[in-house]
């Protein structure tokens, strides 16, 4: 008997395995179709686009995007930022500028939800350049709205507002078919950044207006989108609410928000604002729990958004006093901090040292391309000799140049990485007063180009007198002790480091843009203060980089 069960056992199994590996139609195979059943069914929304890929129906860059527009449905930004980075690197796609802007949104969506600070800043601009070279309104857009918000987080909050103002109005006039959809996007993140100012009724006006797009939304068809959009909207209402002190609508608007009967990762930090404010704290660590599933489901468990979380259920922990389990998680946030920090620094080391061995073996063939030349030039007639000379001196100069650049960067990086140079060794150290303020230095100096302060076009002396401590009279000798210059000269070497490095790795960025990067807002002011670093204007510097840099 036991041997008959078994065996009906094995033939359930068997055949149950079978249906899951059924092949799909035809009609099933499209992107569309994957996106209609990806919140009822997500599995079978992947295997499409992996049938799609086996019989190759679409090119394989589309396919890529495919791929990496349903992770990030799923809120798994990590994987779809590996996707849709493939797809941009398909050589089809720089044939393709529309393909190209619309790869370029999806990878600036994707580091944005990241908090990929730089990469951001280089997907953004490159976009909102493509986009603007060929008109098209829609995208740039959105490149002007992200870079509104990080105008926003980087201090200066009445430009990022007129940026993301600006870019709400381009997008009205637009004919893009998702248009609600985008400004629903921007009404939420304009209603978080008025709420976090404590502008509750600016707040609480763009969340008007972030309804009113779901309602004239009539692309919206999916119902479990639909549900998930209004769980946004709703969410965000109710921190505001109760930010302001109108409890009981706040209470009411949450009910709504738990009334839709989905769960979406993207909207618990508002859902943990309005949860801490009322005191709900295993709530808050209920949400808190499934967008850690979310994190791990992504593999990305070593992150600044993985240790908000351990923060925020540090706090949640603290207000239903369990100390041990708040002490645990302020531990792990601690723990993981550090664990960001050594990431970072072998990758940059790792980078360093491919470049260094790169750039011997540049350097190797130069130098005997060089000594040919010379040899030539000793057998040339007498007649030619005067243009044989000038184009040694030229030669001779292109090469100084790029030992210069070399030199810059490759102590730039060193300093980066903690390296001490012949000049700052303990052994030059006049005593230990000095030395310990070498070292104070040293870390001002880690911290603010780690952190690109001086990107913020405000950061000036107060800011260096905060971070050293130092009152202004005495911080100007300081820096110059440290830095051999003064204070707005320390500041400007840093921005021009940063411009020739955006310079380097984006020949095509125009130099507006490239000053704005930087924080300068003046296209003349940057390149003044250019010259004034590196002894030659930045349009002389880029070109002649093809020849003075290696590749990245």
């Amino acid at each position: 008997m036991s041997v008959l069960i078994a065996i009906l056992l094995l033939l359930i199994g068997t055949s149950a395995s079978a249906a899951d590996f059924e092949p799909l139609p035809d009609s099933m195979l499209s992107y569309v179709k994957a996106r209609e059943i990806f919140y009822t069914d997500t599995e079978t929304a992947h295997r499409i686009i992996q049938t799609m890929r086996e019989r190759r129906t679409e090119p394989e860059w589309m396919l890529d995007m495919y791929e990496g527009n349903l992770y990030y449905m799923g809120r798994l930004f990590r994987r779809a930022r590996i996707c849709h980075r493939k797809a941009l690197q398909h050589k089809d796609v720089e044939k393709n500028p529309q393909a190209k802007i619309r790869l370029l949104r999806h990878l600036m969506d994707d580091c944005d939800n990241l908090r990929l600070k730089k990469e951001l800043l280089e997907t953004y601009l490159q976009l909102d350049e493509l986009a603007g070279k060929h008109k098209d309104i829609t995208y740039m857009s959105l490149a002007r709205f992200v870079r509104g918000k990080n105008k926003y987080s980087q201090g200066d909050k009445e430009e990022g507002y007129r940026m993301c103002l600006e870019a709400v109005e381009m997008m009205k006039k637009s004919d893009f078919q998702y248009k609600y959809k985008e400004l629903t996007t921007f009404y939420a993140n304009l209603a978080k950044m008025y709420r976090t100012d404590g502008r509750y009724e600016d707040a609480l006006r763009m969340s008007e207006a972030q309804e009113q797009s779901i309602l004239g939304d009539t692309a919206l068809h999916n119902e479990q989108a639909r549900l998930r959009t209004l769980r946004r909207l709703y969410a965000i209402r109710a921190s505001i609410l109760a930010k302001q002190g109108r409890i009981d609508e706040a209470d009411s608007t949450y009910e709504l928000c738990k009334a839709t009967g989905v769960k979406d990762p993207i909207v618990s930090r508002d859902l943990t604002v309005f949860l801490m404010e009322r005191g709900l704290y295993a709530d808050a660590l209920d949400v808190l729990d499934y967008v850690e599933k979310t994190l791990r489901m992504d593999g990305d468990t070593v992150c600044p958004a993985f240790r908000r979380i351990c923060c925020y259920k540090a706090e949640a922990l603290m207000g239903l006093e369990d100390y041990e389990g708040a002490a645990r998680c302020y531990t792990l946030a601690a723990a993981m901090s550090d664990s960001i920090n050594m990431q970072e620094s072998r990758l940059m080391a790792e980078s360093t040292i491919d470049l260094l061995e790169h750039k011997y073996d540049l350097a190797q063939r130069k130098w005997w391309m060089t000594m040919a030349i010379i040899s030539t030039v000793t057998l040339l007639l007498f007649s030619i000799m005067l243009i044989v000379y000038n184009r040694i001196i030229n030669h001779r100069n292109r090469t100084m140049s790029a030992t210069l650049n070399k030199m810059l960067y490759y102590r730039q990086k060193a300093m980066q990485n903690g390296v001490k140079w012949s000049d700052e060794t303990d052994e030059n150290a006049a005593n230990e007063a000095d030395s310990e303020e070498l070292a104070r230095f040293k870390e001002i100096d880690r911290r603010i180009t780690e952190e690109e302060l001086f990107l913020n076009p405000g950061f000036g002396r107060d800011d260096l007198m905060r971070l050293t401590g130092l009152d202004k009279n005495r911080l100007p000798a300081f820096i110059q002790q440290f830095a051999a210059t003064n204070i707005p000269g320390y500041i400007n070497a840093k921005r021009m480091e940063y411009a020739a490095d955006m310079m380097r790795q984006h020949p095509d960025y125009t130099m507006n843009a490239i000053a704005e990067a930087c924080g300068i807002m003046s296209a003349a002011t940057f390149i003044r203060n250019f010259k004034a670093v590196f002894g030659m204007a930045p349009s002389d510097f880029r070109k002649e980089l093809a020849s003075t840099y290696p590749p990245q």
